[in-house]
C-alpha cells in the first residue's frame, strides 16, 4: 500500500501523521475521516457512560477539534489518539482495530 506524506518524496520521518505509524490509517482520499478509529473511541465511551461533552473538557485540544475527531470528520494524530486514551484510561491499541497484533502496535507507538 502507498502512503501519501504532507512531506512529499521523503522516507518516513518522525511526526504526528499517525498514517505513518499505521497502516490502517492512510491519507486516501477515501478512507481520510478514519471511522474505525471514531467507531472505537465511541464504543470505550459507551461502555464507561462516558458522554461526549465529558470527554471534551478532559482532553487538551480544542472543542471543535474532539467533536471533529469523534464525527470522522478531522484524522486523529498519534498524540490525538494517546490523549483519548489517557482520559478514557484505555491503552492506545483500544482504540482501533488492526490487522497487526497488540504487540506489533504497541512497538510502534514507542516510535
Amino acid at each position: 500500500m502507498v502512503t501519501f506524506c504532507h512531506q512529499l518524496n521523503t522516507k518516513l520521518h518522525r511526526c504526528n501523521r499517525i498514517y505513518h505509524k499505521f497502516p490502517v490509517f492512510s491519507t486516501n482520499v477515501s478512507f481520510y475521516n478514519l471511522p474505525m478509529a471514531k467507531i472505537k473511541i465511541q464504543e470505550i465511551m459507551e461502555q464507561k457512560d462516558i458522554k461526549a461533552r465529558e470527554l471534551i473538557e478532559r482532553v487538551p485540544f480544542s472543542r471543535a477539534t474532539t467533536y471533529r475527531i469523534l464525527r470522522g470528520q478531522k484524522s486523529p494524530t498519534l498524540d490525538d489518539l494517546e490523549e483519548f486514551a489517557r482520559e478514557l484510561k484505555v491503552p492506545l491499541e483500544d482504540l482501533y482495530e488492526s490487522k497487526y497484533s497488540r504487540d506489533h502496535i504497541k512497538n510502534l507507538s514507542q516510535y
